[in-house]
């Protein structure tokens, strides 16, 4: 593909380039849009006009079935009531360029404008591999079948279909990539039921374990698609344990720089209900420590173990507890009687 992109190129060029059989070219040159001959397609990105030369409307017009390698159609392709022009098709790219510019309005830029881009084409080939997770995307399907099927017999798309297979499977998450594209696309563009939904977030909270396999996930969900709000968009729904585990999956992304990144991202009112929804099981969580920490410290009666007691022990105990008693009780009896004799004996003295 680098071979035939050429970013900038000129008129002292052009027997290059015309050359190469199937090219993408960058020209300042005005000329280039007067002759049609040299190209298929050219777009003005001064008036923002998409041109098409006769020579390949007439080819859009008439074009059929693709061929297989014996002439005939090729198997396993099945062409919709529309697969003979491009009408539907054209609409929807025209509505698609009426998005990307509205946005670029608004002051998205460019970074966006190209994820959107990207993820137009890369929904088309996805398709086309009958990547169908949603009644959206056999919708959206039907109304590119013209596009799919010539899309199939190009070389570049048997290419593809090897690279496609051995990246799929490749990277922190391994061959559960697939499964986890398959996910993120159900939550963008299809309406899982409540079943689904509670499935999907279980498996994203299990298998993304590590900083890695969330980071491959952010690559599935780039800005321009929203980020992180189609899981975010589960915190409002009414069964509890999928707000419970959307919240555990945004949780995960909390903890490193990237993730945050994509987090704050959201608007303002997900972000809050967020931070609601994780202060909540915050307090549910040390509600149920507290709940632990009590009841080990907590011994049953019928359980406590009391130790066995030495009789001898407990008698010579019993001694020394009463000894300083008597002790004390002798003491004022011999004060007292001493007192006594010496009373009488000073009496007698007198007497005498």
């Amino acid at each position: 593909v680098k071979e035939r992109v050429f970013p900038y190129t000129s008129i002292s060029n052009l027997e290059k380039l015309l050359a190469t059989k199937g090219y993408i070219a960058g020209v300042t040159n005005p000329i280039f849009s007067q002759r049609s001959s040299w190209w298929d397609v050219c777009c003005d990105l001064n008036d923002g006009k998409i041109l098409v030369s006769a020579e390949y409307q007439k080819a859009l017009d008439t074009c059929g079935e693709p061929e297989g390698p014996e002439g005939g159609p090729q198997k396993g392709d099945q062409a919709s009531p529309t697969s003979g022009g491009f009408d539907r098709v054209d609409v929807l790219d025209a509505e698609f360029s009426a998005e990307v510019r509205v946005g670029l309005e608004m002051g998205r830029g460019d970074t966006w404008a190209r994820e959107m881009i990207s993820g137009y084409v890369e929904r088309i080939v996805d398709l086309a591999f009958g990547d169908a997770a949603s009644a959206a995307d056999t919708a959206c399907m039907a109304e590119n079948m013209p596009r799919i099927l010539l899309l199939k017999n190009t070389t570049q798309f048997r290419l593809h279909a090897n690279r496609r297979g051995v990246s799929k499977s490749s990277g922190p998450c391994g061959r559960a990539t697939m499964l986890l594209s398959r996910h993120v696309k159900t939550l963008q563009h299809g309406t899982p039921s409540e079943r689904e939904l509670d499935g999907i977030l279980d498996y994203m909270v299990q298998t993304l374990d590590c900083q890695e396999k969330l980071v491959q996930l952010l690559t599935l969900l780039p800005e321009a698609k929203g980020g992180l709000y189609p899981i975010a968009l589960c915190l409002f729904h009414e069964k509890r344990s999928v707000q419970d585990k959307a919240t555990r999956l945004l949780r995960k992304f909390d903890d490193f720089k990237e993730g945050s990144l994509w987090l704050s991202a959201l608007n303002f009112f997900l972000l809050r209900t967020y931070m609601r929804c994780k202060a909540r099981q915050d307090r549910e969580m040390e509600s149920k420590k507290l709940t632990q920490e009590t009841k080990k410290s907590t011994v049953d009666p019928v359980d406590r173990k009391t130790p066995p007691v030495d009789p001898q022990a407990k008698q010579e105990e019993a001694g020394k507890e009463l000894r300083p008693d008597e002790a004390t009780e002798d003491k004022p009896r011999a004060r007292t009687s001493r007192t006594g004799r010496i009373r009488r004996a000073s009496l007698g003295s007198t007497v005498v």
